[in-house]
């Protein structure tokens, strides 16, 4: 589930969703800090409150970078695929260290 559907979901809702409405609709486009748009930003900051809500504090660090990561990947290709597959890896990881 945590390296197969979340991942999924959690990028269609996210990256598909409410990350391309923050750069199309909203005109948020490339624009940002650095090489991080601000609808990276945004969407990672909701991304990671989210798992505050849902989990612990401690989770958001967890999430936050490798999520700005994620939207950075999103940004440069415009593509759902890479951006699940690197997600899935992540989570991969993780739970390989909390076994």
């Amino acid at each position: 589930m945590g390296v197969l559907l979340a991942p999924f979901v959690e990028e269609i809702v996210f990256r598909g969703g409410l990350h391309t409405l923050l750069r199309e609709r909203l005109v948020l486009g490339r624009a940002g800090l650095g090489p991080l748009s601000w609808a990276n930003i945004i969407t990672s900051l909701v991304f990671a409150a989210l798992h505050v809500v849902l989990q612990h504090a401690l989770v958001a660090t967890w999430v936050l970078v490798p999520s700005l990561l994620l939207g950075w990947v999103y940004d440069r290709t415009a593509r759902l695929a890479p951006v699940i597959g690197l997600h899935g890896f992540y989570n991969a990881l993780w739970l390989s260290l909390l076994v």
